[in-house]
């Protein structure tokens, strides 16, 4: 080796180091600091995008055979209204009250009085029993092939009766002196208390001056407008139909009082005879009532028989 260029090559080396700056001691990070380094935070995942998932063989969508089934109900009379989903289907509504009416599509056209029928949909008529309100469950089934199809409905029926009071007539005795023939009347209709018509009137009560006093009832006289009727349940208070019956005098009236009749579904139809007595006169006064049901829809013959309309058969049986 040459000795002079071993030397020289030291020598270059030591100055290259004398002349590096010093790195100052507290500018050094100390074990485990970063010295102030915030490193940038990583970029967000993408969403992974799965496929939704659905079974390999789905069961196939069988259509309801009922398609719907509603039944409401006026007075007595219920509706049941059936929207079947395939045609030739069996159709068969069960009241609740022990009776059933029955669409058979197979069968001979008959007519079914107050049921109506369509390519989809059937309207049956029924009569519930009278009486107190009731609630009842109906319950349609529809029956096509081996396949059946059920649905039930509550049915809340609340009979409705017409109570009537008709025409009423008025027949008062003589009571002036024996030297009049007329008598003048006031009378009043009063419904609960509450005055609903007046009449007053002369009527002629003696033949001829002199004949009689107090003795026989004048002809019946009718009171116009006095016919009343109201649709009332079993559930109702009874309604009072009261008349007030009064002679008219110049000196002074003679009251024969207020005599009254109840009016309610539960009581039977009768003749109604009101007797009055006041001081010197007496009167009567006489109508009849009525109860009826009312069944809306529904006519003398009933509501059943067999069915109308595309073929089939509709029937209402126990």
């Amino acid at each position: 080796m040459n000795t002079r260029r071993f030397l020289a090559g030291l020598t270059l080396t030591a100055g290259v180091l004398v002349a590096m700056p010093a790195f100052p001691a507290h500018a050094l990070p100390a074990r485990g600091d970063d010295g102030g380094y915030e490193a940038p935070e990583p970029a967000p995942r993408p969403p992974v995008s799965r496929p939704p998932t659905t079974p390999t063989n789905p069961a196939p969508t069988v259509p309801r055979l009922v398609a719907g089934f509603s039944v409401t109900t006026d007075s007595v009379i219920g509706t049941a209204t059936v929207r079947y989903g395939e045609p030739g289907s069996l159709v068969t509504v069960r009241w609740g009250d022990g009776t059933r009416s029955v669409y058979d599509p197979f069968s001979p056209i008959l007519t079914h009085t107050g049921s109506t029928l369509t390519s989809d949909t059937v309207v049956f008529k029924h009569e519930y029993p009278a009486g107190l309100p009731a609630t009842y469950i109906a319950t349609v089934t529809v029956e096509k092939g081996t396949r059946s199809d059920l649905e039930s409905r509550q049915v809340v029926v609340t009979p409705r009766y017409l109570v009537t009071q008709f025409q009423a007539f008025f027949s008062p005795t003589h009571c002036d002196s024996a030297v009049e023939e007329w008598t003048e009347w006031s009378i009043s209709q009063k419904l609960n208390g509450s005055t609903i018509r007046n009449w007053r009137f002369d009527v002629k009560t003696n033949s001829f001056p002199g004949a009689s006093v107090g003795d026989g009832f004048a002809d019946f006289r009718a009171l116009d407008g006095s016919l009343f009727g109201r649709e009332m349940t079993m559930a109702d208070a009874p309604l009072t139909m009261a008349y007030s019956v009064t002679e008219i005098d110049p000196v002074f009236d003679d009251s024969a009082g207020t005599k009254s009749a109840d009016l309610h579904p539960s009581i039977a139809p009768t003749n109604v005879l009101l007797e009055y007595s006041g001081d010197d006169c007496r009167a009567k006064i006489r109508f009849d009532t009525n109860v009826l049901l009312l069944r809306p829809g529904a006519n003398q013959g009933g509501i059943g028989g067999g069915g109308i309309g595309g073929g089939g058969v509709l029937s209402n049986t126990p």
